[in-house]
């Protein structure tokens, strides 16, 4: 029943960061996988994914913003060795970001102690710059980890080697970092017990997805949001897209229509998957959570039905 302060990045974090409504700041964290089962020999490694007005460190692995744009904010990645009384950070990499939102943000390991990461496209340009969706045309881009997956192997000693089984690791023009693309505002992933690996992504104007994420795929955006087509200028869309090839389908889908709460989903925020979680009647089904409108959604992957349920009213309490 005790707790105590594992790790304190307040001195890194901006001020300005924490306001209401802000996306930025300490995104996430997670252990490594023999974090627990080696603390007595003094391993005990932790990663995060920060957003920092300033680069930490210069000679850490940059990726710059295409000429034309500026950044507004850095994405960090961060190994920090906790074996000691004072935490010692080692800064993987970093990303340069041109808006306030949709940053880097989940990161986890799969059981091969490989790590992923997910990039937001960087921020949402419509409001911005004459009223046009995605318009620098992040998760579309080979060469920037905006809008994408990476996936890397931390070397344990601040930096990170790139899987010989990465997608793109040959291919020219491509981050060799890049597991899958096309993505967003991927906030949330999750793997199952045979390494699938799930992701939510927030989407514009009318759909939020949940996508099984495999190497090398494009998940669409930004010419996509579900099963939409994105209309640029007007950020409208059509719904009768058809069949690309080139981009893969989210595993399932939901609208932005008024739910059984008769709010909105807007922001689709936990994913998870019941692996033995106790629940018989939920084995194997995929969990989504909406950040708008409190309501709980589980997906049956043996009959590919989505379910809604009323989890709570984010403006009463009420479950």
């Amino acid at each position: 029943g005790q707790k105590s302060v594992l790790l304190d990045v307040a001195s890194l974090i901006g001020t300005g960061y924490t306001a209401a409504g802000g996306q930025k700041g300490l995104q996430y964290a997670t252990p490594h996988p023999d974090f627990l089962d080696s603390q007595s020999s003094g391993y005990m490694k932790l990663y995060t994914t920060t957003t920092e007005t300033i680069n930490p460190d210069q000679s850490a692995s940059l990726f710059s913003l295409p000429s034309g744009l500026t950044s507004e904010h850095f994405d960090i990645v961060s190994e920090w060795d906790l074996s000691s009384a004072t935490p010692t950070r080692s800064v993987m990499m970093v990303a340069e970001s041109p808006y306030g939102d949709h940053n880097v943000r989940w990161l986890g390991f799969d059981s091969q102690d490989d790590l992923y990461i997910s990039f937001g496209d960087g921020g949402n340009t419509y409001w911005r710059s004459g009223d046009t969706v995605g318009e620098h045309g992040f998760g579309q881009d080979p060469t920037s980890p905006l809008g994408t997956i990476l996936k890397v192997t931390p070397d344990g000693a601040g930096g990170y080697t790139v899987p010989s089984d990465n997608p793109h690791i040959n291919d020219s023009g491509y981050l060799a970092e890049i597991y899958a693309m096309g993505f967003r505002n991927p906030q949330h992933c999750w793997f199952d017990d045979n390494d699938n690996l799930y992701c939510g992504d927030i989407g514009q104007r009318s759909a939020e997805e949940v996508n099984l994420v495999t190497a090398g795929g494009n998940y669409g955006w930004t010419q996509r949001e579900g099963d939409y087509c994105v209309v640029a200028s007007d950020q409208n869309y059509v719904t009768d897209c058809g069949v690309d090839s080139n981009f893969i389908d989210p595993l399932f889908a939901y609208s932005h229509l008024n739910n059984l709460a008769g709010l909105e989903n807007r922001a689709i925020g936990g994913v998870a998957v019941c692996d033995g979680c106790g629940i018989a009647a939920l084995e194997g089904f995929i969990l989504a959570t909406d950040l708008a409108a409190g309501t709980l959604f589980s997906y049956d992957p043996f009959t590919d039905t989505l379910y809604e349920t009323l989890f709570m009213d984010m403006q009463t309490g009420l479950t």
